[in-house]
């Protein structure tokens, strides 16, 4: 299934600044340990399976031959529940999923894999659940507008810095990184964020994270994969602000440069409403008028494939 190990997959591509190996990674498709899990059951219960995406980077499909799933949560938070035969599922994301052992008795597989290949159309964004008790309406008055572009880029190597030494890679010049609004994050050293914030250490990090990418150009377009000007970005401790009992409204966009990634992305200790998702560039014009504000999906973790953008609105209260 695999030439090398995970851990040492892993451990080369951080030593060099590169990505995943595409010829490995993607081939496990499976339990990546010797043997076979086995769940068992008994002909005519309904079981709840909760399951969870370790992935690192890509999206995961999941089936149960001959069996079909009742979606009833997401990110444990209730779903208008839906019947499917394959699920997928993105990097740090749970579903729970209703299985009733309704097959003659036998043995089933349960398989996940990367890619598939399907004539079928995917059902859009399931629904919430808005009878539900912990149930949240949109908030309509938003406060914070804010478009995040996310992507890869280049940062210059240095000798003196050992953490940005580039041995191995394509660009010899260069190191990859990844990057929101052309930002590759810096890890503070001294302290963590939030010890800065409550000891009101202003040397850790700035305020200044901006609403929007300082470029825009089309976002989606392959033909500026390696195009320098667009792919430099700026290392810095940043972080925004908000106001407490704020309404945000975030479009994340995703971009092809230098490859086409999904991108999980993860709101540590918020839910947050995922209110529609579309092809190519946010284009308030056309996307906006087909936002889902009636009953949208209550979620911590969505997945922003390539060339997609994803709009979400969230309070901040915690």
């Amino acid at each position: 299934m695999y030439s090398c190990s995970l851990s040492t997959n892993r451990r080369r591509c951080l030593k060099h600044h590169q990505g995943s190996s595409s010829l490995e990674l993607p081939k496990v498709e499976s339990y990546p340990e010797p043997g076979t899990f086995r769940l068992k059951v008994t002909s005519g219960k309904t079981y709840l399976l909760r399951i969870i995406s370790a992935s690192v980077d890509p999206c995961i499909f999941f089936k149960i031959a001959n069996h079909n799933m009742v979606i009833v949560a997401n990110d444990a938070s209730y779903t208008n529940p839906f019947r499917t035969d394959v699920i997928i599922i993105s990097p740090g994301q749970t579903i729970d999923v209703l299985l009733t052992a309704n097959q003659p008795p036998g043995l089933y597989y349960m398989t996940t894999t990367v890619f598939v290949n399907s004539k079928v159309k995917f059902r859009d964004i399931p629904w919430n659940l808005v009878t539900s008790p912990f149930w949240a309406p949109v908030p309509l008055e938003v406060d914070e507008h804010m478009l995040i572009t996310i992507g890869l880029g280049f940062q210059p190597c240095s000798i003196k810095d050992p953490t940005q030494i580039c041995n191995g890679t394509t660009f010899l010049e260069y190191r990859m990184s990844g990057s929101l609004n052309n930002i590759t994050f810096r890890l503070p050293t001294k302290m963590s964020l939030l010890e800065a914030h409550y000891n009101k250490d202003d040397g850790i990090y700035t305020s200044d994270f901006p609403n929007k990418p300082p470029l825009t150009f089309n976002f989606t377009d392959e033909r500026y994969r390696f195009d320098l000007e667009k792919l430099m970005t700026e290392l810095g401790t940043k972080v925004k602000r908000l106001k407490y009992n704020s309404s945000v409204e975030i479009v994340f966009q995703s971009t092809t440069l230098i490859t086409p990634e999904n991108h999980p992305m993860h709101l540590h200790g918020f839910n947050f409403h995922i209110l529609g998702q579309g092809f190519g560039n946010y284009d308030p014009s056309r996307h906006r008028e087909k936002l889902n504000y009636l009953n949208p999906i209550l979620t911590s973790t969505v997945s922003v494939p390539s060339k997609v953008n994803t709009y979400n609105n969230f309070f901040t209260q915690l």
